[in-house]
């Protein structure tokens, strides 16, 4: 019972902290929501007579040792309290030196020694490559803290084959929620969604140069404007190039809208074209046809929906069913032009037994639709289809027989037979799991893009022959922390592949593009 006395008295202080705290000395508390809390060092308090061992030097929280070796606590009353948010030494910040300082946060609470983690140019022992990263210089922000990575870089230094590696500031200023990007053989297109303060949205477009410098940018939406969308809700982005410019989907307001964009990337002015009213949400994607119009697939409650969409981006075919209730429900998809007609690759879950197929769907330009289930004991989900291949080739993450999942990769002929696998990636260990497999043809070799998530965030490459043979093992192009890459994917332009991500530092979030020459 004695851990749970001391935990009720823990709790009562930090809620007489939550109401206020007039016991806190000036310069002590700092500001919570700035990021890291710097070095804790627990400062030993000694029990009073048969209630608390005495206290001594620890990690964490600091305190006596008392109460069964839980949060200490004395005959004094008091209870370890969560530390300070940076600056932890107040106005110690900025002195360019780090300093160690006692903090007392309440009358109730232990002191707490604590070390600011740098300071202005000295950093102590804090790096790029201790906080994981692989590149980049670390900068001390004006908290004294390190944590966020401020001035580290993702990107690989020597990386095979990468000519070209860093992060954009993203136009859908301050918070960026979700990207798309795109490709013809000359530059490359980037939609962006953003909301400022939560309080309006945007949706942004660039064109980039084959050196991924920005060419131009135009809003194409803005909610805080006037009009029939002013206010509404933005969930994802989809983007293909068309000839006469780009075309950008989004739904908004539960209403899936299509924008369009002229060759120099200035907003057409026309107003969106409705595709849909019956709902949408944060997934969808254009699949571009060359020369031609797109397909529209987006996710349509439990299954997976599609519309084509004309050369000129102004009007919309019918809405049809990839997967529907009650013939399945529908995980993950992806849509490429493979051939002379669309493909859609969907991870279906098939009744009565609701097993999972990889579902293969082709779209003829008139609407026709034929489909095929690959049912495949290892398959799991996140199919890919290889974007520019004059055959059908899937990646798409595979359970393995003991647990983890690892990557796949599968060739297909013209009636769906399988030619050729491969296994591109196996988890090493039950911690690390792979996303999605975005992967570009370069005629009968396929590059594929692998991302790992577990002890870190990489993301790498490899190349495959038209048998399944590892030309190129792979290798890390860039590399991160624990979930500070995540939403990769990969485009091709001409001799190119464009592979772009997302990088959380914690306070937002920022493009990281590479190109790569094969």
């Amino acid at each position: 019972m004695k851990r749970t006395a001391h935990e009720i008295a823990r709790v009562a202080v930090c809620v007489a902290l939550a109401v206020g705290l007039a016991g806190c000395q000036k310069g002590t508390l700092g500001d919570p929501d700035a990021g890291g809390a710097g070095q804790i060092m627990g400062v030993g308090a000694r029990g009073a007579s048969g209630i608390g061992a005495a206290g001594g030097a620890s990690q964490g929280f600091g305190g006596a040792a008392g109460f069964d070796g839980g949060f200490g606590g004395t005959g004094q009353g008091l209870v370890d309290c969560p530390p300070p948010g940076p600056p932890v030494c107040g106005a110690s910040c900025g002195n360019g030196r780090i300093d160690t300082c006692v903090a007392t946060i309440a009358p109730q609470c232990f002191p707490l020694v604590l070390r600011e983690e740098c300071d202005g140019d000295d950093l102590g022992r804090a790096s790029c490559a201790e906080l994981g990263f692989p590149s980049g210089k670390l900068v001390c922000d004006k908290f004294c803290s390190a944590a966020a990575g401020k001035g580290c870089s993702e990107c690989v230094p020597d990386a095979p084959a990468v000519v070209s590696c860093g992060a954009i500031p993203p136009l859908a200023s301050p918070y960026l929620s979700s990207y798309a990007i795109a490709a013809t053989d000359s530059e490359v297109g980037l939609a962006e969604v953003g909301y400022n303060d939560f309080s309006g949205a945007t949706i942004s477009f660039r064109r980039l140069t084959p050196n991924l410098d920005t060419a131009s940018s135009t809003t194409v939406l803005d909610t805080l404007r006037p009009g029939p969308l002013a206010g509404a809700y933005l969930d994802g982005v989809a983007l293909a190039p068309m000839p006469s410019g780009w075309m950008i989907a989004s739904c908004v307001a539960g209403h899936l809208l299509l924008f369009t964009v002229d060759t120099a990337g200035v907003n057409s002015a026309r107003p969106p074209l409705p595709v849909s009213d019956n709902g949408c949400a944060y997934s969808m994607l254009l699949a571009a046809r060359p020369g031609g119009g797109a397909l529209l697939v987006w996710t349509a409650g439990y299954g997976v929906s599609a519309a084509l969409i004309a050369a000129d981006g102004q009007s919309a075919g019918t809405p049809f069913d990839i997967v529907a209730p009650p013939t399945g429900n529908a995980g993950a998809y992806d849509a490429a032009w493979v051939g002379d007609a669309f493909n859609v690759a969907v991870a279906a879950f098939v009744p009565p037994d609701y097993n999972r197929a990889l579902r293969v769907v082709r779209v003829d330009v008139n609407g026709t639709l034929t489909t095929r289930d690959r049912l495949m004991d290892e398959f799991e989900d996140m199919p890919r289809i290889a974007r520019g291949a004059p055959d059908t080739r899937v990646t798409y993450v595979a359970q393995e027989e003991f647990g983890g999942t690892d990557v796949q990769w599968r060739r297909f002929g013209s009636a769906g037979e399988p030619l050729a696998a491969a296994l591109l990636a196996e988890a090493s260990s039950d911690s690390t799991y792979y996303a999605q497999s975005p992967a570009v043809a370069f005629g009968d070799d396929t590059l594929v893009l692998l991302a790992a998530v577990g002890q870190g965030s990489s993301v790498s490459i490899t190349r495959v022959g038209p048998d399944g043979q590892i030309l190129t093992r792979p290798y890390d192009i860039s590399r991160a922390p624990n979930y500070r890459v995540y939403n990769h994917d990969m485009v091709r332009r001409g001799p190119d592949a464009i592979v772009s991500w997302l990088s959380y530092d914690g306070v937002a979030a920022q493009i990281g593009l590479a190109r790569i020459t094969p």
